[in-house]
């Protein structure tokens, strides 16, 4: 039988994802409001279980170069073991703004 927790967590994630994908077709202010339903939608995966929000949480705040918050993100995602390999983080769509910012350099540097 599914773990109703986990097909939840499931469920937010799939939804945060989505909406920071729409982010690329919105305009600011709809973009705005996106990001704050992926952000609600992440935070009340964390809630359900630690860390499963975490590398979405990353993405996001590297689409939105926010480089604190991301590296931030990144090493909660790394202590949960919900971060992919970092080949997958230097080349993943989300963080295609943040590849050249001397922010992700160190953080890649560091646990490279």
């Amino acid at each position: 039988m599914p773990d109703p927790k986990i097909e939840e967590i499931e469920k937010c994630l799939e939804h945060a994802e989505v909406r920071i994908m729409q982010t690329d077709f919105a305009d600011a202010s709809t973009a705005e409001t996106l990001y704050q339903e992926a952000t609600d939608l992440l935070i009340q995966a964390e809630g359900l279980m630690k860390g499963s929000g975490a590398w979405l949480m990353a993405c996001l705040h590297a689409r939105r170069k926010n480089g604190p918050m991301c590296t931030r993100w990144l090493d909660r995602a790394g202590k949960a073991s919900m971060l992919p390999d970092l080949d997958t983080i230097r080349t993943h769509a989300h963080f295609a703004n943040a590849v050249e910012s001397k922010w992700f350099k160190d953080w890649l540097k560091q646990h490279g």
